[in-house]
């Protein structure tokens, strides 16, 4: 957390882990699927916590 209220005090962008599978998809190097079997990777073999079920929930449009 401190890396990030750093980074946020210098104008630094900062994106986390759905950040980066959002950037993935939206720049066409992965699918939306592939980006949703990752995250279900994460939450059931990592104990992730994510805001979100599906990437599609915070792609833009």
């Amino acid at each position: 957390m401190a890396a990030r209220d750093l980074a946020r005090t210098q104008r630094i962008p900062v994106t986390g882990s759905i950040g980066v599978l959002v950037v993935g998809v939206e720049r066409g190097e992965i699918e939306p699927s592939t980006a949703n079997e990752w995250l279900a990777v994460w939450q059931a073999e990592r104990g992730y916590f994510a805001p979100v079920d599906r990437i599609e929930d915070v792609l833009d449009g």
